[in-house]
């Protein structure tokens, strides 16, 4: 002991999990090491925009609910048009809050990192299911299905990067596929 500082033993050095080793821990991927990336504002964007609309519904459907009565009337399709009021507006103090249960799921996922391309491919689904309700659907769904896919895109390459460059082993070189 110099000066009255110990060293440091071994004991409460940081472990590696998996070896019980002394070292650098290994990064988890998906946990942010610092502050958050301000560069997600697309997913706080859709996310919430999910999440309003099911709030939306659930406005709708509890003061007007005869407000769904027409909305398959612009489908190109019979049968589209036919189910809507068939199926759902007999239904539709039960069917809109299950629509508005998946839209706030759909929200969440894509506010969430580890499950954003999950919730990604979701919205896109429901993007494309909106076009068939007519035309007018699809000057919205185009756009937002190409920027959804954009971003889809942004995550599966962050999510490489992250994989490939994220984790450190004990002895502190990069990756086990790098030289």
């Amino acid at each position: 002991m110099r000066h009255g500082i110990e060293p440091l033993k071994e004991a409460s050095m940081p472990q590696d999990p998996k070896t019980s080793e002394p070292g650098l821990v290994p990064r988890i991927p998906d946990q942010p090491l610092g502050p958050p990336d301000r560069s997600k504002w697309w997913a706080r964007a859709f996310g919430g925009l999910f999440l309003a609309g099911s709030a939306v519904h659930i406005i709708l459907v509890s003061g007007w609910p005869n407000a769904y009565d027409s909305f398959a009337d612009a489908s190109y399709w019979p049968f589209i048009e036919h189910t809507w009021r068939s199926v759902l507006v007999p239904n539709v103090h039960v069917l809109i809050p299950v629509l508005a249960a998946f839209e706030a799921s759909v929200g969440v996922l894509i506010l969430v990192g580890r499950t954003r391309r999950i919730g990604i491919v979701c919205a896109i689904g429901f993007s494309v299911a909106l076009m068939l309700f007519g035309w007018g659907f699809w000057v919205w769904s185009l756009p937002v299905v190409g920027l959804l896919a954009y971003f889809w895109h942004l995550e599966a390459s962050a999510k490489a990067r992250a994989d490939r460059w994220g984790s450190v082993t004990p002895t502190g070189a990069a990756g086990p596929d790098c030289p």
